[in-house]
């Protein structure tokens, strides 16, 4: 991360707490099941999808490994970015030039 934010990029923590992550892991299992998350077929994200599990501590979940060894850092990252788009602001816009323009293109 300080890599990354030493180069421009900007950068967001987030805790990985059954507290910080709760609301995001409901909501996004909440829309899987509504079929509103569409993915293209991801072996690698497929293959970490297989080894989460849901963990509950205190009323409160978030993923976890099913075993030590297996990774699920996709699911992580995914429901990290999640949460970041459930708390962002989306601008809505139908001028595209002005869009891009904004946006430096």
């Amino acid at each position: 991360m300080l890599e990354l934010s030493e180069i421009g990029y900007d950068v967001i923590e987030v805790n990985q707490s059954h507290k910080s992550l709760n609301e995001p892991t409901t909501a996004f299992r909440e829309q899987v099941y509504c079929g509103n998350v569409v993915f293209l077929d991801n072996p690698l994200l497929n293959y970490a999808m297989g080894n989460a599990v849901v963990r509950v501590n205190n009323g409160l979940i978030k993923v976890d490994k099913d075993m030590s060894r297996k990774r699920i850092d996709p699911v992580d990252a995914t429901i990290c970015a999640f949460k970041m788009a459930m708390y962002h602001d989306f601008a809505v816009t139908t001028d595209t030039d002005e869009w891009l323009a904004h946006e430096g293109w």
